[in-house]
């Protein structure tokens, strides 16, 4: 399904005034809109020592925020560009623009 953006169309106060009491026809539009859906699992790993040994395992990282940045550094945390959550089970989902790259971190408190 096609995505639409709105294109912004002004109509200057003089215009307005020219046709007091009378019908002002104006068109609007829209253009293209680039869009993808990233649907995706908030995914870690858990690491602990168990006597000398280093023990990693994977983790869902669940009930936090995620944020996003285009381009491919990411920014801080008061200038990210999207903001989503995971669910109970590290599941999000986004829209975000094509043609640009996407920098995504998992932020939890505790």
């Amino acid at each position: 399904m096609s995505t639409y953006k709105p294109l912004a169309t002004v109509i200057s106060a003089a215009a307005i005034n020219r046709y007091n009491g009378n019908k002002l026809t104006q068109s609007i539009g829209t253009t293209a809109w680039d869009l993808v859906l990233i649907d995706g699992l908030a995914t870690g790993k858990s690491m602990h020592v168990s006597g000398s040994v280093v023990v990693s395992a994977p983790v869902i990282l669940k009930s936090g925020t995620v944020l996003g940045w285009y381009g491919t550094t990411a920014g801080s945390i008061g200038n990210a560009d999207i903001q989503t959550f995971t669910d109970s089970t590290g599941k999000y989902g986004v829209t975000v623009n094509t043609g640009s790259a996407l920098t995504l971190k998992f932020y939890a408190h505790g």
